[in-house]
């Protein structure tokens, strides 16, 4: 008898505990996928395009090490800038890969298929399907035939092994779904609030799909003729018409390495010696005064360095373009003859090279993504080639003045 009432205590105990057991248990600071907001995969994916969160890791070795030196855009005498030495680097030819599908592709990916088939997430969903399509453009450019259909679905798919595709499948794909999501984005429909490039202004989104579409159709004039004027045709009056269009990421200098400029903050130094011992090429800087292009003086600056010893930037730099001098490539500081270049007949002082322009460096400058200049150079090289869009020297005189307004702005 005496254990009856404690019993029926006990009972009553356990049924009162587990009445609110769920509500007690869920976490009010948690969010679920009823409550997630797909806007803010759409800003990590853009500023994630613009470098890995490790000091930019691709930008870095892929970018400036490797590709500024070997296409002898810059001139680097630091040793494991290896580009302009012709030597295989491996982690440098793979760095892109590497941060690509786990930085980049996967946050795309992830927002196209949360979006998917849901209305009101309609524009979001548009533009990350234009997203996604711009970094496997990059992709599939550098290294061909890539994981594309498969690839950053895992979660969705189970499927932890995407296979390879072939590339010319890749890009008619590409096309295919910039053409769709460029025309699917509605100007009255939801508000896209994590755009960093555009600010959610979907008509200017419209006509960088377009422009994009026209981008992507080039790359196919020798590959696939017909497949190329197709898209061009659809592209025409609907891509960039000006500056106002230029698709720009401005980064954000208080927010540490993961939000500053890529490539500002390894040529200022970030990364070591690189904004001592890497200038201008003698190539580029020779091509610009050989025709006498009147950028030269807006983008390189001698006497940046008061001395070789010292290393302190002079705030009196010159920006005259007739003295404006490029590190030969190729150089380094070994002391073996026909390689170091202080034994080079262009070597004076390293004060004497020219570097780029203080004006150009900055933590919390743009990263260009898509421009009107390049937009109407493309027009230029489609008009010449399958005589579509009008005038070929219309558009490249368009192209030029639009490049040259950039720069001095």
């Amino acid at each position: 008898k005496l254990y009856v009432p404690l019993l029926l205590s006990g009972l009553a105990l356990i049924t009162s505990c587990t009445k609110n057991f769920e509500k007690i248990n869920t976490d009010p600071l948690s969010v679920n996928q009823e409550q997630f907001n797909p806007n803010y995969l759409l800003s990590t994916a853009q500023l994630n395009y613009t470098g890995s969160v490790d000091f930019a890791y691709e930008t870095w070795r892929g970018n400036l090490i490797y590709a500024s030196t070997m296409m002898q855009g810059m001139s680097s005498v630091i040793s494991y800038w290896a580009g302009d030495k012709y030597m295989l680097n491996e982690g440098y030819t793979a760095a892109y890969w590497e941060k690509a599908y786990p930085d980049q592709i996967k946050y795309a990916a992830d927002l196209v298929e949360f979006t998917k088939g849901k209305a009101q997430y309609n524009n979001v969903h548009q533009i990350g399907r234009i997203w996604k399509a711009l970094m496997f453009q990059r992709l599939t450019d550098l290294y061909g035939d890539i994981p594309y259909f498969d690839a950053g679905k895992g979660y969705y798919t189970g499927n932890l092994y995407p296979k390879y595709d072939a590339q010319q499948a890749i890009y008619t794909d590409l096309l295919k779904e910039v053409d769709e999501a460029g025309t699917a984005l509605a100007a009255g429909g939801d508000a896209v609030t994590g755009d960093l490039v555009y600010g959610g202004d979907v008509n200017k989104w419209k006509r960088f799909a377009a422009s994009l579409m026209l981008r992507m159709a080039m790359r196919l004039t020798k590959a696939d003729a017909t497949l190329a004027q197709s898209y061009i045709t659809k592209a025409v009056g609907k891509t960039m018409t000006g500056d106002a269009d230029n698709a720009l990421f401005k980064h954000d200098a208080n927010g540490g390495r993961v939000t500053q400029n890529r490539a500002a903050q390894v040529l200022l130094g970030d990364g070591g010696q690189e904004n001592f011992y890497t200038r201008w090429s003698s190539t580029f800087i020779n091509y610009l005064k050989t025709n006498n292009d009147p950028r030269l003086g807006k983008v390189a600056v001698t006497k940046l360095y008061l001395t070789d010893v010292t290393k302190a930037q002079n705030p009196a730099f010159t920006t005259t373009a007739s003295v404006q001098k490029g590190m030969p490539n190729g150089k380094d500081l070994s002391g073996i003859t026909g390689r170091d270049v202080r034994q080079d007949a262009s070597y004076t002082d390293f004060t004497d090279y020219s570097s780029p322009n203080p004006g150009m460096l900055k933590r919390d400058g743009n990263t260009i993504i898509l421009t009107y200049a390049e937009t109407e150079l493309l027009w230029a090289e489609a008009a010449q080639r399958f005589n579509i869009g009008g005038s070929a020297a219309a558009h490249y005189n368009a192209g030029v003045t639009a490049a040259m307004t950039y720069l001095s702005q």
